[in-house]
This record gives structure tokens, sequence and C-alpha cells, in this order.
């Protein structure tokens, strides 16, 4: 059921409530549950939001595409970690925390991750311990090189003085270094990977893995991908 919907990628595997026709029915108490119409109406076009974005979300699409990733959808009140959306490597599902979470934002950043999984040899399933740090991190990165503005990787509202200076290192000089040059200076990635696991308190429970001490996932996606029709604006 919709395979290859939205120009891009396999989601073949679509949930949607039995019997359902528009707002579909939701259960008195909060559990995990398929998508209803509606929500795959809503689904359906922030997918081609994200195809059309930019040339990057497009490859990441055609990667899971090539790999024959099918990817499910749900709602799931139950994510962890107090986040609105997360990718579960296991069953390769994208699940939203309710209805108003099935945003652009939201998917991106999951289908970022999926695109790891299906890189990374062995899924990054292995890494739902140690290595999440990096996981997530890269996921960050990846985002804020197409934002307009700064982060997702560190916020604003923090107003240290030497917070501030690191948020406008990692924006002006780290950000722009790669948008310039297409390559990752590691040394550099190293320091804000770090800092990134010291100010961001969400991701205490996230580990950090030698492993995954380089972004290969990114650094693959901006080398396959990169080329006359296809750059940072």
């Amino acid at each position: 059921m919709f395979d290859d919907i939205a120009g891009g990628g396999r989601f073949s595997d679509i949930y949607l409530t039995p019997g359902s026709s528009g707002s579909g029915y939701l259960p008195l108490d909060p559990v995990k549950r398929p998508l209803t119409e509606t929500e795959q109406i809503t689904l359906n076009d922030i997918i081609v939001e994200f195809n059309s974005f930019h040339c990057l979300n497009q490859a990441i699409s055609d990667f899971l595409d090539n790999a024959d990733v099918s990817l499910k959808f749900d709602i799931d009140p139950d994510i962890p970690h107090d986040g609105n959306a997360a990718y579960n490597a296991e069953t390769k599902t994208v699940s939203f925390l309710n209805e108003d979470e099935i945003t652009f934002n939201n998917l991106w950043e999951e289908m970022f991750h999926a695109y790891q999984d299906a890189y990374y040899p062995g899924g990054t399933s292995q890494y739902n311990d140690e290595g999440s740090l990096n996981i997530e991190f890269e996921a960050k990165v990846f985002k804020d090189l197409l934002k307009l503005g700064c982060c997702f990787a560190f916020h604003a509202d923090n107003n240290d003085p030497l917070y501030q200076k690191i948020v406008g290192d990692y924006n002006i000089e780290f950000l722009t270094a790669i948008r310039t040059t297409k390559n990752i200076n590691q040394d550099e990635y190293a320091k804000y990977i770090e800092y990134f696991g010291i100010y961001n308190t969400q991701y205490d429970h996230a580990n950090y893995s030698d492993a995954l001490e380089s972004p290969d996932a990114l650094i693959n996606l901006l080398e396959q991908n990169f080329n006359s029709s296809c750059k940072f604006n």
C-alpha cells in the first residue's frame, strides 16, 4: 500500500486505522496506533515537502528506495526521552507523539535517522546505548547545514557568554566551512559533538562511541550527491 509515494523512498507499509474514513478513531486511552486516513494525507504532503526542500533530502529518499527500505509510520504517545518523534531501527518505524507532531521538522530528522540506519553496517540499533550521542548529533548537523539561522544542535536561549561563543563559532565557522568546502573537519566535529553532549540536557541518556567518531553517513551524502545541480544555496 502506498508504494513509492511522494516522489521518493518506499513507504509501502504505512498503517491506516481499519475502517477509517477521515479522522478515523482515537482510543480513549493513549496507546500506540496506526495512522488514520487524514493523518496519512498530512504525512504524504509533508513527504512531498521533504523531498522538494533540498536535493540532499531527495537523495536520502532515493538511498532508502535503492536499499529497499520500507518505512512504517504510527502514533506513539509513549515516545521515550520527551521527544516529539522517533525512529525505531529494529522495526523501521517512524513514530509521532500525536497527530499534531506529524510535521516537516520531525519527519526531517527521522528520515535522516532512517538513512543512518540503512547506511551504517549492521544498522543503528546497535548504538541505542553507546553511540546514540553520535547518531543524534550527526542528524542535527545535517539539518543545520540546510537551515537558515541557527541551530538544531544548539539553542540560543542560554545567555552564558561562553555558550553564545560556541554557538556563534559553530554556526559561522564550522557550518560555513562545510557548506563552502563540502568537507568536514574531523577535529572541529569532535569538538562540537563534545559541546553538544555537555549542553543538551535532553540527551543525557546518550553515550558517545569511538566507532562513530567520523560522521560517515553525512560525509557519504555530501560526497555522492553534490554536483552542479545539487549544492548549498
